[in-house]
């Protein structure tokens, strides 16, 4: 009996058709708790799958890329904003609780452990040093048409730790590793190991 009840207020729940919904419209296998909201152009490639309580918002005048096979777990936060986009490879994988916002490129075969951080934004404290920070943000937006943004690249078959932050403008090429816990302020060559706060090479993966 419990069973029975337990399929009919699945069946009858909203979340449930949303989902549907989702996999019909976009052709990708979503949780019914995941929080999607698309103002902007939204592609997606072939077996893609969104977990629990993740929110996906593509801002109006953006747009979100998502390739084949990528695999995006629980309750990770994808975000762009208005002039942005976001791409995410081809077998990409984002593990619990992993953010992205704003102008991102992660290119096929990157591994992300829980907690990484990437952001293209940042607050802005010394553009006018005698305003406050949110002036100052706003200022910058008035002055520029948009909000402060630099483009990050994360090269294909790279793995990023926990707890991994990706600071506005930096490039990792391809097949680097990042330790956990590491805050990547500057850009890397092919294969670089990165460890620390702010992040150093410590060795090749090719040596």
């Amino acid at each position: 009996m419990n069973k029975i009840v337990r399929k009919l207020i699945k069946v009858f729940s909203f979340n449930y058709w949303y989902a549907l919904y989702v996999r019909r419209k976009y052709g990708i296998t979503v949780s019914p708790d995941v929080n999607l909201s698309i103002r902007g152009k939204f592609i997606v490639g072939k077996d893609i799958s969104i977990g629990r309580f993740s929110n996906i918002l593509v801002a109006e005048n953006s747009s979100l890329t998502i390739g084949d096979d990528v695999w995006i777990n629980d309750n990770c936060h994808i975000e762009t904003c208005s002039g942005q986009s976001i791409k995410i490879g081809a077998r990409t994988t984002l593990q619990s609780r992993c953010q992205i916002r704003g102008d991102v490129i992660i290119e096929n075969d990157v591994l992300f452990a829980p907690n990484v951080f990437i952001s293209s934004g940042s607050h802005l404290y010394s553009y006018i040093p005698e305003l406050k920070i949110r002036e100052q943000d706003k200022s910058y937006k008035d002055n520029h048409g948009i909000y402060y943004s630099k483009q990050i690249t994360i090269g294909e078959d790279s793995w990023l730790g926990i707890n991994v932050v990706v600071m506005p403008g930096v490039t990792i090429k391809k097949c680097c590793v990042v330790g956990s816990n590491s805050v990547v302020t500057k850009d890397f060559d092919v294969g670089s190991i990165l460890v620390g706060t702010p992040a150093k090479k410590i060795k090749s993966r090719f040596q």
